[in-house]
């Protein structure tokens, strides 16, 4: 008895998990219309801005986190990456040191990350 009323609830969960994505499918692709035609005018341009402007805080951040703050080169790495909230980025850190010691500077910088960037969502919403 208990284990029919599981299933149904269940098989109703993935219903509204299907109808969910579904909608915000619907609402993705009709957001998306003119996505083509601004690939094809600007494309090339946002995606090496959008390279640039990445690469360069990065390297900025790193030298700045060495030179003035003085700080271990694997800690920066991780606090740099948990400011970027990319876990395939620590995890590469960690592969690479064979060591797990940038998770102490990613964890602080990645809950820091996520305020900033439900913030900055937020007002940039309002502009």
């Amino acid at each position: 008895m208990f284990r029919q009323r599981d299933v149904r609830r269940s098989a109703v969960g993935r219903q509204m998990g299907l109808y969910g994505t579904r909608l915000a499918d619907l609402y993705g692709l009709r957001g998306g219309q003119n996505i083509v035609e601004t690939i094809i005018s600007s494309g090339p341009t946002l995606v090496l801005c959008g390279i640039f402007v990445t690469c360069t805080l990065v390297i900025v951040g790193f030298l700045f986190g060495r030179v003035v703050f003085k700080m271990n080169p694997l800690l920066l790495l991780g606090a740099i990456t948990g400011a970027m909230t990319s876990g395939g980025a620590l995890s590469v850190t960690n592969e690479q040191a064979k060591s797990t010691v940038a998770g102490i500077s990613y964890t602080g910088a990645y809950a820091f990350a996520n305020v900033i960037l439900t913030i900055a969502g937020t007002l940039i919403m309002l502009l």
